[in-house]
């Protein structure tokens, strides 16, 4: 269409017409815009005043609860404004004047306990959620002048008119009437536009069809229609056929044509081109057919894919495929002759085909595995989204790849391997490979390989796997399993639904005695001699409901040979595996079983001789005497010591000692009735405990049996030991002490019957004996607690002197200031301690005093020199005592290895035992130990000091007796240390004979704690 013709169209409209078309448009767009910022305004406003009143409401509400209210109404308080919808409270915590929380409640609180975060992470959440639905803030909460505490709120963007403002109605009004107004007249000034500039197209048909001459030209007469050759055979072949002359009018059409455009020939001769073949390009806008271009540019117009547009669009639109070329007309014109036909079946087609192709090239670029389509020869031909991202190429370097130079390994150092040798080995009995991205970095890789025919020729299927991860997998569950299989608890991994084992570990299958095919069958209760199935179920429910995290419980495990062992297991459920599974790991307590065993055998019973201890004997006495209070018979308590044991011990050693002490023990219990009870208190020292005892009489016939059986000698070593005791007897109730004192009231007796000479028997209460002055001896046993409290006990110290005199260690000892007897030293003190029960006590008070003294908390510290402490075999075989001495060590900061625990040799045996179990962590940190007198054949592995009493230099520095006993005990190879040295005895003999230390009152009185740091706090030591 000519330009000048356009130009005339638009100049029939004035310029003022236009202007005035685009300032109402605009001010449209303006008065739009500022309505809908009044709205905006208006909301903001209202959520404002709707927090200014919630603000106010929650100040009214919790002002009286903080004056005189309890923290029970200050919650309901709080619950009541979160719950409140309108108010639009999202978090509320009250705090008082001091800034202090009192209580916090809040929607999002609960992140506060979750286990999967950690605390910065669950505060970062919890206020990154109150910040994003609103404002948060603080306001002070003030009765007057007084400041009674703050709010901390989180609010939200609340809408609900809570508050009614007649400047924001007015606002929300104005606002909403002026958009509507804007609306209205902007769909006017649209529509003027509209007229005013018509679309371009339509312009151009319509400028095309005016006359040229003018609009009072009349039309042309109708042009006669031309003779075409050839037109049926066009319409057999179903191709349309249109004759344009130079004018582009319509001069013949056949009737495929026809049927196509919905043209008749009577209605279309001498019609424009374009308004018979109307096309259309993808965005509706017309185009110009291949007849019009070949008549512009004098040439023909190869074939091309066309939509037209049949007539009054009453059909579809449908795709031709039209050309046209040059054609002379019958009349002498020139013309254009096109050709088309309907390609809308084709073009359906092929979108369908496409529309598949594009559907399986998104399956496949959504697929998790890298899929690449190669020739034969590994050429790519093209790679889903999966295999670039991969490799890190773009489609287009991806085209001008191969397999091989992706997958350098194994093919560029395997001379012979081709891509299709993986068709039917797959990777798994190939060489491995390793991908190569661009970056250059590496991956192992799997290939799987298929072959896809072709209609020219066949392509190959390449699917490329990464498998780090799952070679990470592999790896992290072969190490998982070796520390499963090292570990020595027994761990079985079971389904949740079979509850069949699924893995079992080396520990479990090795104590079992079972293989892994035997227990891929079996169960926890096929193994377990004594796990009730029903509880086992309630464990496994409990598990699954989650009311705990695991469940303990003991039973039996049985092994493939029906031998069981104790096993204690722990049972725990995971839901995150898929599906879930149960998890056992089963510890064998055997070894903890038989410790348990042997520590309730060590509280209750002798370890000499297995008889009842202390302990254990004061449970039955009690028992016994409730069982006499109710009857008419006597319980007899028989406390017996043996006479001049200690002897024996001397002259032949405690080995031969403690198997006299058993076959004691063994003949008083195989001579008395089954109810009666035998117990070893200590040392030589054991009790009898017999039930049902008429009279004093028959008690002194009880005793006088007792003693003939001790008469018989008994042969131990070759040698026979004739034996006697001196026995101490109570009845109860005719003596009406409880069993403590009864106990006391038979080792009175016991005593009496000693001083009065070997195999002597005295009755308690019948008989007071008296001392040699006529008095009778005091009871010091009542004292003792009270003695303690009233500082009346003291610590002495006796210093302990090496070869040149120098002190390297002090001995502890302790004496009794008693108001009424004077100074009573520690042995006889102990002995009345020992009727109570109290040895403890002292050995505890003892024990405090001297770390206290040595502690470096305190301003006068003793000197920095190790103090041996004399510890009983009850305090060694007491767990409680070794975990107290190690608490005590650490509370006064002193090193273990400031004190030596020093124990008789007598008990000696009994402790060795306990070493390893109770003492071996204090023994790792320094601590040593001590024994007085042990025996020749004693284990001293622990010992780092020997200490012998003053008997073994009772003969003098010139006795050889001596002097060989000495000897005997420096081959141990134990420093040893002298006890008792005689004044005007020479050291220079026995240190040849091997002792180190010396400790004596003839060398040195024992001292205060306080004389001994004023003479030896300056002095040079050399600590032992």
């Amino acid at each position: 269409m000519p330009a000048s013709r356009l130009q005339q169209f638009r100049a029939q409209q004035p310029l003022w017409v236009q202007a005035a078309a685009l300032l109402s448009l605009l001010s449209v767009l303006a008065a739009l815009w500022l309505s809908l910022q009044s709205l905006w305004s208006a909301q903001q406003l209202q959520v404002r005043i709707n927090r200014a009143w919630a603000l106010e409401s929650a100040q009214r509400q919790l002002l009286p609860i903080l004056e005189t209210g309890t923290d029970a109404a200050l919650e309901t308080a709080l619950q009541g404004l979160l719950q409140g919808a309108d108010l639009g409270f999202r978090y509320l915590a009250v705090l008082d004047a001091d800034g202090q929380a009192l209580i916090a409640r809040g929607r999002y609180e609960s992140i506060n306990r979750s286990r999967w975060l950690s605390a910065p992470a669950r505060s970062r959440l919890r206020l990154a959620l109150y910040n994003s639905f609103g404002e948060t803030g603080r306001i002070s909460l003030n009765d007057g002048e007084r400041r009674l505490g703050s709010l901390e709120y989180a609010i939200g963007a609340n809408t609900a008119h809570l508050v009614r403002d007649e400047a924001v109605e007015r606002l929300y009004r104005l606002g909403f009437y002026g958009a509507v107004l804007a609306l209205l007249f902007g769909g006017a000034s649209l529509l003027l536009l509209r007229a005013l500039w018509p679309p371009a197209a339509t312009l151009s048909r319509r400028l095309t069809a005016a006359p040229t001459g003018g609009a009072d030209k009349p039309a042309p007469p109708p042009l006669a229609a031309l003779a075409m050759p050839g037109e049926e055979a066009y319409d057999q072949m179903q191709i349309g056929m249109l004759l344009v002359d130079a004018e582009q009018r319509v001069r013949a059409i056949n009737a495929t044509a026809s049927r196509l455009t919905g043209w008749s020939a009577s209605d279309a001769i001498g019609q424009l081109i374009y308004t018979v073949f109307h096309l259309r390009d993808a965005q509706g806008q017309p185009l110009a057919s291949p007849a019009e271009r070949c008549l512009r540019e004098h040439s023909g117009q190869a074939s091309q894919q066309l939509r037209l547009r049949p007539r009054g669009g009453s059909l579809s639109e449908q795709h031709v495929e039209a050309s046209a070329c040059p054609l002379p007309l019958a009349d002498g014109g020139q013309g254009a002759l096109m050709l088309f036909r309907d390609i809308s079946a084709v073009v359906a087609e092929r979108r369908r085909q496409e529309q598949r192709a594009a559907l399986a090239e998104g399956i496949v670029d959504h697929l998790a595995e890298s899929v690449l389509t190669t020739d034969l020869q590994g050429v790519i031909q093209s790679a889903n989204a999966r295999a670039l991202r991969l490799f890190g190429y773009t489609e287009e370097e991806m085209s001008r790849m191969t397999v091989p130079r992706l997958l350098p390994v194994p093919f560029m150092n395997t001379p012979g391997l081709k891509l299709t040798d993986y068709v039917a080995a797959g990777s798994g009995r190939m060489p491995k490979l390793a991908g190569w991205r661009k970056d250059a970095t590496t991956f192992p890789a799997e290939l799987l390989v298929e072959v896809m025919p072709g209609d020219d020729q066949e392509r190959l299927v390449v699917v490329v796997r990464d498998i780090s991860e799952r070679l990470r997998s592999q790896g992290l569950a072969q190490r998982l399993g070796r520390l499963l299989d090292a570990a020595g608890e027994e761990i079985y991994v079971f389904d949740a639904q079979s509850l069949y084992f699924i893995e079992v570990n080396k520990g479990a299958r090795r104590n079992l005695g079972l293989k892994p095919e035997q227990l891929a069958r079996m169960s926890l209760s096929s193994i377990a001699t004594d796990l009730d199935p029903a509880a086992l179920q309630g464990y496994l429910s409990k598990l699954r409901g989650g009311d705990s995290d695991h469940v303990s419980y003991k039973t039996r495990h049985r092994r493939q040979d029906g031998s069981s062992y104790p096993v204690e297991v722990r049972l725990s459920f995971s839901r995150e595996e898929e599906p879930p599974v149960f998890m056992a790991i089963a510890l064998d307590i055997t070894e903890r079983e038989a410790a348990e065993k042997q520590m309730r055998q060590l509280a209750h019973f002798d370890s000499l001789t297995g008889l009842p201890n202390r302990t254990l004997l004061v449970d039955r006495l009690q028992q016994a005497m409730r069982v006499a209070a109710r009857g008419d018979r006597q319980l007899g308590l028989f406390f017996l010591g043996l006479d001049d044991f200690k002897a024996i011990n001397e002259r032949h050693g405690h080995a031969v000692g403690d198997q006299i002490l058993r076959a004691v023990a063994d003949r008083l219990g195989s001579g008395l009735r089954v109810a009666d009870t035998v117990s070893r208190l200590g040392g030589d020292e054991f009790v009898v405990l017999a039930q049902g005892v008429r009279d004093t009489d028959e008690a002194l016939l009880l005793a006088e049996k007792i003693q003939e059986q001790l008469r018989v000698p008994m042969e131990v070593r070759g040698q026979r030991f004739p034996l006697s005791a001196s026995i101490g007897i109570s009845l109860s109730p005719l003596d009406p002490a409880d069993a403590e004192g009864l106990l006391r009231h038979a080792d009175l007796a016991m005593i009496q019957a000693r001083r009065q000479g070997p195999g002597q028997v005295r009755l308690h209460p019948l008989d007071h004996p008296e001392t040699p002055d006529g008095e009778q001896p005091p009871d010091l046993s009542r004292d003792i607690h009270a003695a303690l409290e009233a500082g009346e006990i003291q610590l002495r110290l006796l210093p302990v002197f090496g070869v040149d005199d120098s002190v390297v260690a002090a001995e502890a000892d302790f004496c009794w200031q008693h108001p009424r007897h004077g100074d009573i030293g520690s042995e006889e003190t102990l002995r009345a301690a020992r009727r109570l029960g109290l040895n403890s006590v002292i050995e505890s008070w003892l024990l405090r005093e001297v770390l206290r003294l040595q502690s470096p908390n305190q301003a006068q510290a003793l000197p920095a020199l190790p103090i041996l402490l004399p510890l009983t075999a009850r305090q060694w075989r007491d767990p409680e005592f070794a975990e107290r001495l190690r608490e005590l060590l650490e509370q006064f900061r002193v090193p273990p290895s400031q004190l030596i625990p020093l124990i008789e040799g007598e008990d000696w045996p009994d402790a060795v035992d306990s070493l390893p179990m109770l003492w071996s962590r204090l023994l790792r940190q320094g601590l040593r130990l001590a024994v007085r007198r042990p025996a020749l054949d004693a284990v001293l592995e622990s010992v780092a000091l020997l200490v012998l009493p003053a008997e073994a230099a009772a003969g003098g520095s010139q006795d050889e007796a001596s002097l060989e006993r000495i000897r005997r005990y420096a081959s141990a190879g134990r420093p040893l240390l002298l006890e008792g040295l005689g004044a005007g005895q020479s050291r220079q003999r026995f240190q040849q004979a091997g002792v180190s230390y010396f400790c004596s009152p003839a060398l040195q009185a024992p001292l205060s704690a306080v004389q001994f740091m004023a003479r030896y706090g300056g002095r040079p030591l050399k600590p032992l």
